[in-house]
């Protein structure tokens, strides 16, 4: 496995025909899949992530896990995988989730990229329902499935909201949108478009990134219950700074408009 430099987001690189980059490496035989999964010393649950995605039904993915600085055994974990699929990025450092996503869409081959969590779990056909609905609706940007919560001990505990057309999905755009992000697969050329903000909206990078795009996307969920999303103890700190952050995303986003 080798550390992958990160390159600018928002800007992808055209080569000397006119093609995007990414467009030329797919043509050349890289994945059709880019898995990116950040993770900053999530040793406890970072195995399991990674084995459900690695014992996907559709096999043509690469998995990139995002290290952001961890001190626990994560670079361990994922190393002791021994899977071609699967590539390391690491430096050492500390630079926020929003700029480790950014890392994996620059570094990403696949035509496709798809978002995951280091303590969340796919189950086996996530991958392939998702691809085969991007392959048959070109005019879909971004698509997610429903996803089961589960707790730190395992049981279920019920299903995350969802809405299923993008017409409900952006109804209401400052209430947030019901997509959950470790569901989400799209088209890489969308992901380089818009790319996540830094500065980061802490703990709502991925809403933040939705309301950018909204309006000039098209977003879809699949009616299966494709992801287990872990659900640990609720931080009230965690979620008002949460929910702070989108505020203050919304009220920009709508003060441009």
């Amino acid at each position: 496995m080798r550390a992958i430099s990160p390159s600018p987001v928002g800007s992808t690189s055209i080569a000397s025909d006119g093609k995007p980059s990414w467009i030329i490496q797919r043509i050349a035989g890289m994945p059709e899949v880019s898995v990116l999964l950040p993770v900053r010393d999530g040793a406890r649950t970072l195995a399991l992530s990674m084995l459900s995605v690695l014992e996907q039904r559709f096999r043509d993915f690469e998995l990139l896990v995002l290290d952001d600085g961890s001190v626990d055994a994560s670079a361990d974990i994922a190393l002791r995988f021994g899977d071609s699929r699967v590539r390391l990025l690491r430096d050492g450092l500390k630079r926020g989730l929003a700029a480790r996503l950014n890392q994996g869409i620059a570094a990403a081959a696949g035509r496709y990229i798809a978002r995951m969590d280091a303590d969340d779990v796919c189950f086996p056909d996530r991958f392939a329902l998702q691809t085969g609905r991007l392959d048959a609706e070109n005019s879909l940007d971004l698509v997610g499935c429903r996803a089961l919560i589960f707790d730190d001990s395992g049981a279920a505990t019920g299903l995350l909201p969802q809405q299923l057309s993008h017409e409900a999905l952006c109804a209401r755009p400052w209430n947030g949108f019901y997509l959950a992000h470790p569901s989400w697969m799209g088209r890489a050329d969308w992901f380089h478009r818009y790319g996540y903000r830094i500065p980061e909206a802490v703990r709502a990078e991925d809403q933040e990134l939705l309301l950018r795009a909204y309006p000039d996307s098209r977003f879809a969920v699949l009616d299966e219950v494709l992801l287990g999303y872990r659900m640990g103890p609720t931080s009230l700190p965690k979620t008002l700074s949460a929910r702070r952050n989108l505020l203050v995303a919304q009220i920009n986003r709508f003060a441009q408009r």
